[in-house]
């Protein structure tokens, strides 16, 4: 049996298409584990760096001059928590978009 032009077109197309898709999950997976590692490491050296879990900054009436008098580490671990946080709402408006193309 001899395929046709169309046939053979179709066949190339969707085999196109399953090598496209494997690809994009092979890179998300990756972009998920790196990112995952990445912040399992900042989340440590923050841990190491404020010397443990009774390390921290105590909370009291006054929450600006208690990160004053203790440095900028509140600071940075408030700029680390949303970072984190954009970058988890970015994951998730992408995902979205993906499974629902026809929106913008």
């Amino acid at each position: 049996m001899r395929y046709s032009k169309a046939d053979a077109l179709r066949k190339v197309q969707r085999r196109e298409a399953e090598i496209r898709k494997r690809k994009c999950r092979q890179e998300m997976s990756i972009l998920s584990g790196t990112s995952l590692l990445l912040t399992t490491a900042i989340i440590s050296i923050l841990f190491l760096i404020s010397g443990g879990v009774g390390g921290g900054i105590t909370v009291g009436r006054n929450y600006g001059t208690l990160l004053l008098k203790a440095g900028a580490g509140g600071y940075v671990l408030a700029a680390v928590a949303a970072f984190i946080a954009g970058a988890l709402i970015t994951i998730l408006c992408v995902r979205y978009k993906k499974g629902h193309p026809n929106r913008k």
